[in-house]
């Protein structure tokens, strides 16, 4: 399965190719729905600046300390954006939100996608809703150096 999925990729040379998703089952399980046409999804619908979570380096260093986390000291300030945008559940088209947060530098930095434990079941309990407490492990990462992700 793994050779297959890379023969269907392009080299990092060559972007002229439209993305190939391999036709392959989702699950055996209880999808018993179709799926959203992926054109409709990942676009994002609105952005946000969470300016009250945008800290300097000295700022993630005082949070880092508040929580006990004195070994790990931050290398950069951090800007925090919300970010909507569109998604499915159980082939329904609807609207999911996420953080996106940075590194307050220039340059290029590697992307980290923080896959959160689940918090709850409404949309205030993600971390894009719960302010400084669902921030705080993307605002580390990206303090590290990450372009962090936490849909």
């Amino acid at each position: 399965m793994l050779l297959w999925l890379l023969a269907c990729t392009a080299n990092d040379d060559d972007t002229s190719l439209e993305p190939v998703y391999p036709d392959i089952p989702t699950a055996q399980c209880g999808a018993d729905h179709d799926w959203v046409d992926l054109n409709q999804t990942g676009k994002v619908l609105a952005t946000n600046a969470l300016n009250e979570l945008s800290l300097e380096r000295e700022g993630v260093g005082s949070l880092l300390s508040v929580a006990g986390l004195e070994g790990v000291e931050p290398v950069y300030g951090v800007d925090v954006k919300q970010v909507r945008y569109a998604s499915q559940d159980r082939g329904s088209l609807i609207e999911a939100s996420g953080l996106v947060v940075t590194p307050r530098a220039d340059g290029e930095f590697p992307l980290l996608v923080w896959l959160h434990p689940t918090a709850g079941f409404s949309p205030d309990c993600g971390p894009s809703g719960r302010g400084l407490e669902g921030a705080a492990f993307p605002m580390l990462y990206a303090s590290l150096g990450y372009v962090v992700v936490a849909p």
